[in-house]
């Protein structure tokens, strides 16, 4: 098996932002359909809102990867924990695509199965933080044991997280994920792609794309929130390298480059929403508490930590300055993650654009 794993790096809020940028779609994999889509929202100025903030959320999502941590059992396996969320963002991808290119119900059924990938992820991790081992985690993955009904993972979410009171009301989530089911089962005459686009034939409408857009709108803000409150220290952003410079600890901070996303997603009254709901969590103070124990690093020491073993992985041309080298650490980090969730640590190789 060989992965590529190719993320944009965001250092600040960029109007211009797109799902073809976000999702680094090929020149080929959007059809004649998916330009005259592109060209609708470009015109539309409804359509390009909300272009803007699916593309912010679908990237803020991105952003997680970095907080995918590898956690060891006392004994037994530790690899694939992170293959869900992999998963679901593969399928999130594939979503997108084909709603781009005009198969609307092909992709809300897509959509609903990334997003259920993405609570189950969140779903397990809370179940095996500091087990003794993973195997039940295992007997799932082997088709040893089924999945819990979606419902249940999502009242287990709700009950593990602090989350705050916002219009993502269990309620809504599994309305949600009820509108997303009709495209795998039979929908209603209301919720028919037909019905909405006013038309059979193939193409464009602004009627149908503005719903697409709106499914992929509230899902992936459910789907956010979740994550944000699996790992609420993603609201609390450090300077990693004053702290580790390129080493270190996997999947514990969000840094700036994280957070650029997840505020042009969230807006500022949300994240400070968010911000009070979560300081008082105790992964939040010991996380925090973690970072603050070590000492700052000052510029001279970081640069000498970046050693020959690092430069021969990277080749000669690598730039001197710290963001630079960081943002390729943060690429060699995600692609080392995705392999070991997927076991393909053979052949992996990482593009930072």
């Amino acid at each position: 098996m060989e992965l590529l794993f190719i993320s944009r790096i965001y250092p600040h809020p960029d109007p211009e932002i797109t799902l073809r940028d976000v999702w680094w779609f090929a020149e080929d994999e959007l059809n004649a359909v998916g330009q005259l889509t592109e060209e609708l929202i470009e015109s539309d100025d409804d359509l390009t809102r909300l272009h803007r903030t699916v593309s912010w959320l679908s990237q803020a999502i991105i952003e997680f990867v970095d907080l995918l941590g590898l956690h060891f059992p006392r004994s037994g396996r530790w690899t694939h924990t992170n293959y869900l969320f992999y998963e679901a963002m593969s399928a999130l991808r594939e979503s997108i695509i084909i709603g781009l290119n005009g198969s609307t119900r092909a992709s809300l059924s897509t959509l609903r199965s990334s997003m259920e990938m993405f609570l189950f992820h969140c779903w397990w991790q809370e179940r095996l933080f500091l087990k003794k081992n993973f195997e039940p985690f295992y007997d799932w993955l082997e088709g040893k044991k089924p999945t819990p009904p979606f419902k249940n993972i999502v009242q287990d979410n709700f009950r593990s997280f602090h989350l705050p009171k916002s219009d993502l009301t269990f309620d809504k989530v599994f309305d949600t994920y009820r509108a997303l089911c009709s495209y795998v089962h039979a929908p209603l005459l209301r919720e028919s792609i037909t019905t909405i686009s006013g038309s059979i034939r193939p193409g464009a409408s602004q009627p149908l794309v503005k719903y697409w857009m709106e499914m992929m709108q509230i899902t992936l803000r459910i789907v956010l929130e979740q994550l944000i409150f699996h790992k609420p220290q993603s609201l609390f952003p450090v300077d990693i390298n004053r702290k580790f410079a390129f080493s270190p600890p996997v999947g514990m901070f969000f840094d700036n480059l994280n957070s650029v996303p997840l505020r042009a997603a969230l807006g500022e009254e949300m994240m400070d929403t968010y911000r009070t709901a979560a300081k008082e969590i105790q992964l939040v103070k010991d996380v925090m508490n973690f970072y603050q124990s070590h000492p700052d690093l000052s510029d001279e020491q970081i640069s000498r930590m970046w050693d020959e073993e690092d430069q021969g992985e990277f080749g000669k041309d690598v730039p001197n300055d710290m963001q630079s080298r960081w943002v390729l650490v943060k690429a060699r980090m995600r692609v080392a993650n995705m392999a070991l969730s997927y076991m393909a640590t053979e052949k992996a190789r990482a593009l930072s654009l």
